[in-house]
C-alpha cells in the first residue's frame, strides 16, 4: 500500500463567552463538493503556504509554532471572515472584516494576507493562540494532513 504524503495544516478552535451563561464555539459545515471532509462540521483551518512562514518571521520570529499559527489565523479569516489580530496597543482583536472581497483575495492569493494586515494597521495575534494537539489523518485516507490545533 502506498501511503500518501502528509500536508501541513492548522486549525483554530475559536471560543467566546455567550451573552448568557456558557460559551460559543465557531464551526463551519464544509461544502458537499469538497475533496476532503465533505459535508462535515469542522473548525476553520487549512494547509500551510510559504507566505505563512514569512509573516511569522516578521511578527513572531522566536515562536517555533509561528508558521502554523499564522496558517490558522489566515484560514480562519478565509473561511469565516474573522480576523484574529492585535493592534498597535497590543490589544487582541477578533473581528469580522466588512470586506468579503478580501476573503476572496486571500483565498486566491495567500500573499494578499500581509497586504490586508498592512491596510488595517494590525498584526496577526500569534501569541493569543494556545497549542492543543496535533492530529494526523490515518494512513488509509487518500488525502492526508498533519494538523496543529490551536485554541483562542
Amino acid at each position: 500500500m502506498v501511503v500518501p504524503s502528509l500536508r501541513q495544516a492548522s486549525t483554530i478552535v475559536l471560543v467566546r463567552r455567550a451573552a448568557n451563561e456558557g460559551y460559543q464555539v465557531l464551526m463551519a459545515k464544509r461544502s458537499s463538493k469538497m475533496k476532503a471532509f465533505a459535508s462535515v462540521y469542522v473548525f476553520p483551518g487549512g494547509v500551510t503556504e510559504d507566505v505563512d512562514q514569512e509573516i511569522a518571521n516578521r511578527y513572531s520570529p522566536n515562536d517555533s509554532r509561528g508558521k502554523m499559527k499564522v496558517t490558522g489565523i489566515r484560514e480562519l479569516f478565509e473561511e469565516a471572515g474573522v480576523l484574529l489580530t492585535k493592534n498597535s496597543d497590543n490589544a487582541d482583536l477578533a473581528h469580522p472584516v466588512s470586506a468579503p472581497e478580501w476573503q476572496d483575495k486571500v483565498h486566491n492569493d495567500p500573499g494578499k494576507f500581509q497586504s490586508l494586515l498592512t491596510s488595517l494597521n494590525c498584526e496577526p495575534a500569534i501569541d493569543s493562540l494556545e497549542y492543543i494537539v496535533t492530529f494526523t489523518t490515518p494512513k488509509m485516507e487518500k488525502r492526508r494532513f498533519d494538523t496543529r490545533f490551536f485554541f483562542s
